[in-house]
Protein backbone atom coordinates (compact mmCIF):
# COMPACT_ATOMS: atom_id res chain seq x y z
CA UNK A 1 0.00 0.00 0.00
CA UNK A 2 1.08 3.57 -0.36
CA UNK A 3 1.91 5.28 2.34
CA UNK A 4 1.85 9.36 2.66
CA UNK A 5 4.55 10.48 3.81
CA UNK A 6 4.69 12.09 7.16
CA UNK A 7 5.39 16.30 7.47
CA UNK A 8 8.42 15.59 9.21
CA UNK A 9 10.22 12.31 6.93
CA UNK A 10 13.31 13.32 5.70
CA UNK A 11 13.42 11.48 2.13
CA UNK A 12 15.70 14.03 0.54
CA UNK A 13 18.11 16.27 3.04
CA UNK A 14 16.91 17.50 6.02
CA UNK A 15 19.15 18.77 9.21
CA UNK A 16 17.03 19.18 11.36
CA UNK A 17 16.91 15.49 13.65
CA UNK A 18 15.72 16.87 16.89
CA UNK A 19 15.10 15.67 19.15
CA UNK A 20 17.72 13.09 20.00
CA UNK A 21 16.58 9.57 19.29
CA UNK A 22 16.40 7.17 22.36
CA UNK A 23 17.57 3.73 22.76
CA UNK A 24 14.98 1.25 21.62
CA UNK A 25 15.39 -0.52 25.15
CA UNK A 26 11.55 -2.18 24.55
CA UNK A 27 11.20 -5.32 24.16
CA UNK A 28 11.83 -6.97 20.60
CA UNK A 29 8.26 -8.55 20.93
CA UNK A 30 6.34 -5.33 22.20
CA UNK A 31 3.56 -3.76 20.38
CA UNK A 32 5.15 -0.08 19.84
CA UNK A 33 8.36 -1.84 18.15
CA UNK A 34 7.24 -4.43 16.32
CA UNK A 35 4.81 -1.20 14.97
CA UNK A 36 7.66 1.05 14.42
CA UNK A 37 9.91 -1.78 12.57
CA UNK A 38 6.66 -2.48 10.51
CA UNK A 39 6.50 1.56 9.37
CA UNK A 40 9.90 1.59 8.92
CA UNK A 41 10.06 -1.74 6.69
CA UNK A 42 6.93 -0.34 4.70
CA UNK A 43 8.38 3.12 4.15
CA UNK A 44 11.36 1.76 2.81
CA UNK A 45 9.74 -0.30 0.63
CA UNK A 46 7.85 2.76 -0.75
CA UNK A 47 10.91 4.31 -1.38
CA UNK A 48 12.50 1.63 -3.59
CA UNK A 49 9.30 1.34 -5.44
CA UNK A 50 9.00 5.04 -6.04
CA UNK A 51 13.08 5.91 -6.76
CA UNK A 52 14.50 2.27 -8.11
CA UNK A 53 17.19 2.36 -4.80
CA UNK A 54 17.20 2.41 -1.31
CA UNK A 55 19.07 0.28 1.22
CA UNK A 56 17.91 1.63 4.80
CA UNK A 57 16.06 4.20 6.52
CA UNK A 58 16.65 5.51 10.06
CA UNK A 59 13.35 5.89 12.48
CA UNK A 60 14.22 9.31 13.24
CA UNK A 61 13.37 9.97 9.43
CA UNK A 62 9.73 8.89 9.93
CA UNK A 63 9.25 11.03 12.95
CA UNK A 64 10.00 8.00 15.81
CA UNK A 65 12.64 9.00 17.73
CA UNK A 66 13.88 5.26 18.49
CA UNK A 67 17.32 4.10 17.68
CA UNK A 68 15.88 1.63 14.93
CA UNK A 69 17.43 1.14 11.56
CA UNK A 70 15.63 -0.74 8.37
CA UNK A 71 17.45 -2.44 6.07
CA UNK A 72 17.18 -4.56 2.92
CA UNK A 73 20.05 -5.33 0.91
CA UNK A 74 18.59 -7.43 -1.23
CA UNK A 75 19.64 -6.83 -5.03
CA UNK A 76 22.37 -4.28 -3.54
CA UNK A 77 25.14 -6.58 -1.65
CA UNK A 78 23.47 -10.32 -1.81
CA UNK A 79 26.53 -11.49 -0.19
CA UNK A 80 25.94 -10.01 3.38
CA UNK A 81 23.71 -11.50 5.73
CA UNK A 82 22.29 -13.82 3.07
CA UNK A 83 18.59 -14.93 3.65
CA UNK A 84 18.27 -12.47 6.47
CA UNK A 85 16.74 -10.13 4.06
CA UNK A 86 15.09 -7.32 5.42
CA UNK A 87 16.55 -7.06 8.99
CA UNK A 88 15.91 -4.60 11.22
CA UNK A 89 19.01 -2.76 13.57
CA UNK A 90 18.31 -1.77 17.00
CA UNK A 91 20.46 0.54 18.98
CA UNK A 92 23.57 -0.17 17.21
CA UNK A 93 27.32 0.73 18.36
CA UNK A 94 30.55 1.28 16.76
CA UNK A 95 33.05 -0.58 18.39
CA UNK A 96 35.58 0.18 15.75
CA UNK A 97 36.55 2.03 13.33
CA UNK A 98 38.69 1.48 10.19
CA UNK A 99 41.38 4.54 9.54
CA UNK A 100 41.03 3.45 5.40
CA UNK A 101 39.29 6.36 3.74
CA UNK A 102 37.31 5.51 0.54
CA UNK A 103 34.48 7.54 -1.61
CA UNK A 104 30.94 6.30 -1.87
CA UNK A 105 28.18 7.03 -3.47
CA UNK A 106 25.68 6.34 -0.55
CA UNK A 107 22.30 4.76 -1.87
CA UNK A 108 20.37 4.61 1.70
CA UNK A 109 17.23 7.20 1.67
Amino acid sequence: PHLEPTKSELLVQNTDLSPAAKKARTSRASDDFLRIAKELHARLLQFRREHGFGRAIAATQIDRHVRMIACNLTGTCDTHRPNEQPMTICDPVVTWRSEAMFSLWDDCM
